[in-house]
């Protein structure tokens, strides 16, 4: 994968995600030198390039493999890899892999420090490569980070839910990507006389199907019925209310508990008797009618 020539950086895409490194001071041009001051600790770390910006510069974001105890740790958005199990709902960015293996960085605990964002001439980076491989991180991935870095910026912390609603815009936005360029293919395919597959339909509910049934009979000046509306038990009445009452801050009433029987009671009082070590009695038997008569 070549890196392409600073003059060209404005138009090609696949620079965005890649991971780069600063080239060695004493290769930068006079004006680079002049223009980015030194910062060993900054310039020691691999960078991943946010954004393309006009005459051959870049927007980057520090990678590391350290953790400072005196920033916010969600200020940190970890890199997967095959090595290093990321626990719980924790946001996390994907490498792309290649038909081989699946890529990881060197130092397997990686993290894009979000508050690191730079803006640099390209020609002071190079290529950032571990046996003959580059890394770039996924679109999906890309998409998140350009998200955090916002955030993190205005001083908003980063919310797991923020995050998958994220990663669901652009799932969404692939699928949506792909189905038009299979659209583009059939169309293709039916201009040279080829025979053209039709795409599978996907079954509909019967919900759907009545929406879409009274919308046609809109139209068409119909008259339309309305949907029955299910109706709601007591509880859930009740329920409903509570929250609503709770929302406008006014006093709940907690659901009274329902008395339970004497026979249950008793049933339970002996189940709890051997457990702290109890006798227990046995319920009386019931004497038959007959017996009751011969006496």
């Amino acid at each position: 994968m070549e890196v392409p020539e600073t003059g060209n950086i404005a138009d090609d895409n696949t620079v965005r995600g890649r991971i780069f490194q600063f080239k060695p001071r004493q290769q930068w041009s006079d004006d680079s030198q002049r223009e980015v001051p030194e910062d060993h600790l900054y310039q020691i770390h691999p960078v991943v390039v946010l954004r393309i910006q006009p005459k051959g510069r870049v927007q980057i974001a520090n990678i590391t493999s350290t953790l400072k105890p005196t920033v916010d740790h969600r200020m940190y958005v970890p890199i997967s890899a095959p090595h290093w199990n990321i626990s719980g709902d924790r946001p996390r960015l994907s490498l792309a892999g290649t038909s081989q293996k699946t890529i990881e960085l060197p130092k397997p605990h990686s993290y894009v420090k979000l508050d690191s964002r730079r803006e640099v001439p390209f020609e002071i980076l190079k290529e950032f490569t571990h046996d003959g491989s580059p890394y770039q991180l996924t679109k999906a991935s890309m998409a998140m980070l350009w998200n955090f870095v916002l955030q993190a910026e205005q001083g908003s912390s980063i919310e797991v839910s923020h995050y998958w609603e994220v990663q669901n815009k652009v799932n969404a936005a692939i699928k949506k990507a792909k189905k038009e360029k299979k659209a583009k293919k059939r169309k293709e395919e039916a201009k040279n006389g080829k025979e053209v597959k039709k795409p599978k339909k996907v079954k509909k509910t019967k919900k759907e199907k009545k929406a879409k049934k009274r919308k046609e009979e809109a139209k068409n000046g119909k008259e339309v019925k309305k949907p029955k509306k299910v109706k709601k038990t007591k509880k859930e009445k009740k329920a409903k209310k509570r929250k609503e009452e709770a929302k406008n801050g006014k006093e709940v009433k907690k659901p009274k508990k329902v008395k339970k029987a004497k026979k249950e009671k008793k049933a339970k009082k002996r189940k709890e008797g051997p457990k702290n070590g109890k006798e227990v009695k046995k319920p009386l038997k019931v004497k038959k009618a007959k017996k009751l008569r011969a006496e």
